[in-house]
Order: structure tokens, then C-alpha cells, then sequence
């Protein structure tokens, strides 16, 4: 009798530890699940605000590259026009500093050329206006011809002097002698002592020309 309480007792204890442990199965299943859930939709809303985070930046980095590139096309627009301008205004200065046709043709030679004292005046010769012209150059030395008023060369000057010595006035200075209406004439391979209003055409040892006036 004691015997059969007793299993019964054991197989009741049994059943009931059974249907707990099944019951807590159910429960934990059921936790897990729940936090899974709200796993899975916490990593959804998350990565929805990822990518809308990352379209906004995007959005906002193509938007500063268009700004950026707006502002570099007006700086390159404002070069050029300053180019431009500047180009411009130095073909206006380039034009403005050329001789105009008008100019050119101012530049006219004496005819016929003279040479003079110092009493005799100086610039460009015509018909019925006679100077002494003072653009001479050499055609045979190539240099231009100095005029000292008031002078004439030392009978002691030569060749070798005046080519040493042309066209430096300081050092000319030393066979210079002082004459009233007198003037020295000098290139490097001739020179003349004047008085009087001379044509260059009677001296044809002489090859000065006018280098225009």
C-alpha cells in the first residue's frame, strides 16, 4: 500500500516538473522571438535613417561641386574679359605710339644739304629757306656727324684721333680751338672746319648726307 503512494507520488512529481519545463520552453521561445523582433525593426528604422543621411549627403555635396563650379566659370568669364581689355588697351597704346602716315611723311630730307658757321642757322634746308642742316650722318664710317659752334680743329688733328675720339665731346674737347662763327664738323674718317654756308655738293670728299629731319 505504502509502495503504490509512493510511485504515484513520484510519477505525479514527475508529470508536473514535465509540464514546467514545457511551459517555461514556450516562454523563452516566446522572449526570443519578441527580441528579435525588435531587433530586426530597430536595424531597419536605423539603416532607413542611414540611407537617408547618406542620399541627403549626397544630395548636399552635388549641390556644393555646382556652386563650386558656378564660381570658378565667372572667375574664368572676369579673366578673360580682363585679358581681353588688357589686350586691347595695349593695341590702342601700340597703335597710338606708331607714326601715323602723316608723321612719315614729315620726315623729310634737306635738299640741297648744307654745312655752316656758327652764325648760320641750324635745321632742314629747302628751296628758298637755306641751313645748315644738323641730322648728317656718314655714309662711310656710319656715324652720326658732331657739331661744336664757335670752334675749329686743331691743325695737329688726324684720322686716328677722330676715330678714337668720335662721337665723345670731352675728349674731341682737346684740339678744339675757340673761333668766333667758326664751327667744327666731325665724323670718324673726316672733318671740317666752317666759316661760311657751305653745299655739301662742294665737298666731294665729304660723304655726309641729311638723315632726315
Amino acid at each position: 500500500m505504502t509502495m503504490r503512494w509512493i510511485i504515484r507520488d513520484v510519477t505525479a512529481a514527475d508529470s508536473w516538473c514535465f509540464e514546467n519545463k514545457i511551459g517555461m520552453g514556450d516562454d523563452l521561445d516566446s522572449l526570443i522571438d519578441e527580441v528579435e523582433a525588435n531587433f530586426c525593426a530597430k536595424k531597419r528604422v536605423e539603416g532607413g535613417r542611414s540611407g537617408l543621411s547618406k542620399r541627403d549627403e549626397g544630395v548636399k555635396k552635388d549641390r556644393l561641386e555646382d556652386e563650386m563650379d558656378a564660381v570658378l566659370e565667372d572667375l574664368s568669364a572676369d579673366d578673360q574679359t580682363s585679358c581681353s581689355s588688357t589686350s586691347n588697351c595695349n593695341a590702342r597704346k601700340a597703335s597710338a605710339s606708331k607714326p601715323t602716315d602723316g608723321q612719315k611723311s614729315q620726315q623729310i630730307k634737306c635738299f640741297p644739304v648744307y654745312i655752316g658757321g656758327s652764325r648760320t642757322a641750324l635745321g632742314l634746308s629747302k628751296a628758298g629757306l637755306e641751313r645748315a642742316c644738323d641730322k648728317l650722318r656718314c655714309t662711310a664710317c656710319d656715324f652720326k656727324v658732331v657739331a661744336v659752334d664757335d670752334h675749329e680743329w686743331h691743325q695737329s688733328s688726324d684720322d686716328l684721333f677722330f676715330r678714337n675720339n668720335v662721337p665723345d665731346l670731352l675728349k674731341l674737347k682737346q684740339n678744339l680751338v675757340r673761333k668766333s662763327g667758326c664751327r667744327a664738323y666731325a665724323c670718324q674718317c673726316n672733318w671740317r672746319s666752317v666759316s661760311r654756308l657751305t653745299p655739301l655738293s662742294s665737298e666731294h670728299s665729304l660723304l655726309w648726307v641729311c638723315g632726315k629731319h
